[in-house]
């Protein structure tokens, strides 16, 4: 008998071995899915992209998922070098893409994206830094390139603009390239307009100017600090500072043409005690300003409410999306009239069929709206002018080895989503 023990031993270690191997495996099996139409549009879902988590035994794998499936981290090489990649962000941008598409070799390089601007004949890149060489007054320095779509002949500008004396050339020594900001370009007729955001060290803000230079001689026709323009960037109060800052749009295309910006002035109450010991100033007024870079004036914006809210700046209106649990609103500045449309359009979870509404966000002229429902992630899409219900999609588990919906509910994580690809 004692001959058989060692092919039984054997035999137990091996069944054990492959019991264990599938109990591992399906400790880290990855699920498959998809954000599936439920109604609308299958098309308007299709830029829809959710990411976040899916929870296992040991780990967790972050995961995208969208119309035509999912990627895991793990396994998809190019998704672990975008997330290796700070720049990574950069090249997902609709714009961005479509620009090394129709130009790689003058794109080559150009990582601002704050930096880009292009209409149908033009394409516009623009940098800015603080330079200072031994005793030489310090200087700003413009590079631009312009490319002429029709022909793909590229002009190079350099432009230098010698800093007032105020500033700390120290500071321009060892912070040149955080000094100057780039932060918007624009092109009005035969000149381009670039915003520069300046920090101000001894004040601890940013202070702003527009500086115009001729896009044929690449001279420097003028240059206007927003103070000038009815922008009050001091208090004479005690314990009372100005801080000033541009309302990023980042719902549109970063090279999209708009021939306005707009800006915040928040006027905050903070003691040099408080300030040395990095408190967040408490906020006493906001109050928003448009500024026309083809007239040149700046305009106050009265009654206008941004808070918790996802804004875009399209033409002459302002948009403001602002969600909740269990609705969303949607209104618009109308900056030719001076005149704000609060809720224009109003939708309960309800009119969505969902149970909550986590955030919305504007793309071109589209909202986007993540959602949950029976505890699964989802998004619906909705026309920005009208509010009228486009599209309704949700997360649901595809391949015939699917978790319960507690499983379901315990592992997968959704929190973020974003809009890839082509936007209508």
């Amino acid at each position: 008998m004692r001959r058989y023990w060692l092919s039984i031993l054997m035999v137990v270690l091996v069944v054990s071995g492959i019991a264990t191997y599938y109990s591992y495996g399906r400790l880290d099996f990855l699920p498959d899915y998809k954000l599936e139409t439920i109604q609308g549009d299958a098309k308007e879902g299709a830029v829809i992209e959710l990411s976040g988590s899916q929870y296992l035994e040991r780990r967790s794998e972050a995961l995208n998922i969208n119309f035509k499936g999912s990627e895991y981290y793990r396994s998809n090489e190019n998704m672990r070098k975008n997330v290796l990649s700070g720049d990574s962000w950069f090249y997902k941008q609709p714009d961005i893409k479509q620009m090394i598409k129709d130009h790689k070799s003058f794109m080559r390089g150009k990582l601002n994206a704050q930096g880009f601007y292009r209409d149908e004949e033009w394409v516009v890149y623009a940098e800015v830094k603080a330079e200072k060489k031994g005793s030489e007054a310090a200087i700003a320095v413009f590079q631009l390139e312009l490319l002429e779509e029709s022909t793909d002949k590229v002009s190079k500008l350099k432009v230098t603009y010698e800093l007032p004396k105020a500033v700390k050339t120290t500071r321009v020594n060892n912070f040149s390239n955080n000094y100057m900001n780039l932060v918007d370009v624009q092109k009005v007729d035969e000149e381009i307009h670039l915003l520069v955001s300046t920090y101000d060290y001894d004040n601890e803000s940013s202070r702003y100017e527009i500086f115009v230079i001729d896009m044929k001689s690449g001279k420097l026709l003028r240059n206007t600090n927003i103070e000038s323009l009815s922008i009050k960037s001091t208090s004479n109060k005690k314990d009372v500072q100005i801080e000033i800052g541009h309302l990023g749009d980042s719902s549109t295309q970063y090279s999209t043409p708009s021939e306005r910006i707009l800006f915040i002035v928040m006027e905050e109450k903070i003691s040099q005690q408080d300030r040395e010991a990095n408190k967040v100033p408490e906020t006493l007024s906001e109050k928003y300003f448009a500024y026309s870079y083809r007239m040149g004036l700046m305009t106050e914006l009265t009654n206008l409410d941004i808070k918790e809210a996802w804004t875009s700046l399209q033409g002459d209106v302002y948009y403001v999306a602002k969600g909740g649990p269990e609705h969303i609103t949607l209104s618009r500045y109308h900056l030719s009239t001076n005149k704000f449309e609060q809720a224009y359009a109003k939708l309960s979870a309800d009119q969505l069929n969902v149970d909550e509404i986590k955030f919305p966000l504007i793309k071109s002229n589209r909202v986007y709206v993540m959602t949950q429902h029976a505890d699964v992630a989802g998004a619906s899409v909705l026309d920005l002018a009208t509010g009228k219900l486009l599209y309704t999609g949700r997360v649901v588990e595809i391949g015939n080895d699917k978790q319960t919906p507690e499983e379901l509910k315990e592992n997968l994580h959704l929190n973020n989503m974003e809009i890839v690809g082509k936007i209508n």
